[in-house]
């Protein structure tokens, strides 16, 4: 629609004026995040069994979905999701990173600080004094000439229990431009025995 449209460009014009805004977030004694456009494009290689995987080695999930909504409403959702009602686990989200790059693509990083309760099994493995707040960072970019927006997110802290990676790629369907394919990765890697194998 028109006001998507109008809204997608508002973003991409404010990011021009905005400036860095970097904050750093990251607890200390922890190093920093690799730069943004590396963490868009994980290191991948094919396995044995032809599906994709991501240094370190664990557990791999692909799904593959369709939204039944154009691919500018998809866009100006994602970046008007939160706070919302529904999803009350998610505290905080702030802007670390925005940038519009010579090619007229969207850079941004966020932090989003969520609490979840850990499932019951969960419990017995991390330590009671394990804060439950997540600090996740999480890069994107989004090509408005090729109608695409990645995503990658990963956990900075209790790294050193569990790492859950996601990538997403929102993609127009190239046979209903008003549907919006969805293809979602995640990696799972921990030191608990199990839990990544």
């Amino acid at each position: 629609s028109s006001s998507c449209r109008h809204t997608a460009a508002a973003i991409f014009s404010a990011a021009r004026f905005a400036g860095t805004g970097r904050r750093e977030s990251v607890s200390p004694g922890r190093s920093k995040p690799p730069p943004l456009r590396r963490r868009l494009l994980p290191p991948l290689r094919p396995s044995p069994a032809g599906s994709v995987t991501a240094e370190p080695m664990g557990k791999y999930f692909l799904t593959l979905s369709v939204l039944k909504g154009p691919w500018d409403q998809v866009f100006t959702a994602f970046w008007q999701r939160y706070p919302n009602p529904y999803s009350k686990h998610v505290l905080t989200e702030d802007i670390l990173h925005r940038e519009v790059t010579d090619d007229q693509k969207l850079l941004s990083r966020r932090l989003l600080t969520k609490t979840n309760r850990m499932p019951r099994w969960a419990e017995h493995f991390f330590p009671s004094n394990v804060g439950r707040h997540v600090y996740i960072l999480e890069d994107s970019i989004v090509d408005l000439q090729n109608r695409t927006m990645t995503t990658f997110t990963w956990n900075i802290n209790h790294a050193r229990l569990m790492v859950v990676e996601e990538r997403c790629v929102y993609r127009e369907n190239p046979e209903n431009n008003s549907w919006t394919e969805v293809k979602r990765e995640a990696w799972v890697s921990s030191r608990l025995f199990g839990v990544s194998r």
